[in-house]
């Protein structure tokens, strides 16, 4: 990984596969791509579950930051990946407006819950298919 300090963040630049954050991780702050493409990671049972490709332009990482929660995601670069950094301060700072905080927080919220249940469907949808197993055993003895 190599940064350059800029006045509202730093640019990162990762190589192919490079960790940029790890679920369950402390967040410390907001990533936007600048170039190339990251992939968001969660963990389920012990293996990873891929979730989403972002692209130039587009922000990860802010829920966490906004909630003071423990990051949800694993997040890779995909290829070489340039993205800049602005640590949770100042990006708390920058959304300072009543309204526009509450817009923010309001859609981290939905984009963390949309990533939450997904690990919960599935396993209730493996604890389903082994009731149905076991059922049609019984059915079939």
């Amino acid at each position: 990984m190599t940064e350059q300090t800029l006045d509202f963040g730093k640019t990162l630049t990762f190589k192919d596969g490079q960790t940029i954050y790890e679920e369950g991780h402390e967040a410390d702050g907001v990533y936007l791509v600048t170039e190339g493409r990251v992939d968001l990671w969660r963990t389920v049972d012990g293996a990873f579950s891929f979730l989403a490709t972002f692209d130039q332009g587009q922000i990860f990482g802010e829920a966490s930051v906004i909630k003071r929660m423990p990051r949800s995601t694993t997040v890779r670069a995909n290829g070489k990946a340039r993205v800049l950094f602005i640590d949770g301060d100042s990006f708390h700072k920058s959304i300072k407006d009543p309204l526009i905080k509450h817009l923010v927080t309001s859609m981290a919220e939905r984009l963390r819950e949309r990533y939450v249940p997904k690990r919960e469907l599935i396993q209730e949808s493996d604890i389903l298919m082994a009731r149905r197993t076991k059922i049609k055993k019984k059915k079939h003895t």
